[in-house]
């Protein structure tokens, strides 16, 4: 049998790793074959959190997918969790304006800062400002960076709750 250099990197991958992988915002990954990075690198997008035998079998959530791979007849799941970095950026689709505006961010995208362009189903690009242990009632308020911070930031609770994700539109 030929080899199948892709079942082989999925099959290398351990929980604990970290994978230079991100959602391009078109609706994949920017590489189907995870190579495991230094975890302080600054490409080390994903944490994996379990390998599994099917996508099914990963936690759900706010800053989760998995990444799968089919070889003769075997399943490999990687089950991922995003490592969110300050400095970072992100896409996201804003709805609505002033008190009506909605904020979808792509929680899984990685994208450089400054990009001229987005993928059509974004239109804001996300600073990420903070990574923070979630308090009790987290929300965009705890967010500020120093007294009477009049910046307006976006926030998720990603890592099952545990932490939050402050964000602001990104102005370059």
């Amino acid at each position: 049998m030929a080899p199948d250099p892709t079942g082989e990197a999925y099959r290398a991958v351990s929980p604990g790793d970290c994978l230079a992988v991100y959602d391009t915002g078109y609706g994949d990954y920017n590489t189907r074959m995870p190579a495991p990075v230094d975890c302080d690198a600054g490409n080390a997008f994903m944490w994996v959190s379990a390998v599994r035998s099917g996508g099914g079998a990963c936690p759900q959530g706010a800053g989760q997918d998995y990444m799968s791979y089919t070889s003769r007849g075997r399943t490999t799941a990687l089950c991922l969790t995003r490592q969110f970095k300050v400095g970072y950026c992100l896409l996201a689709k804003q709805t609505g304006s002033g008190q009506q505006a909605r904020m979808n961010a792509g929680l899984m995208t990685a994208v450089d800062c400054d990009a001229k362009r987005v993928p059509v189903r974004y239109n804001r690009i996300l600073h990420i400002t903070g990574v923070y242990k979630a308090p009790a009632n987290a929300s965009a308020a705890n967010c500020a960076r120093v007294q009477g911070d009049r910046t307006y930031y976006w926030s998720w609770l990603v890592n099952g709750g545990r932490t939050l994700l402050c964000t602001m539109v990104y102005q370059g």
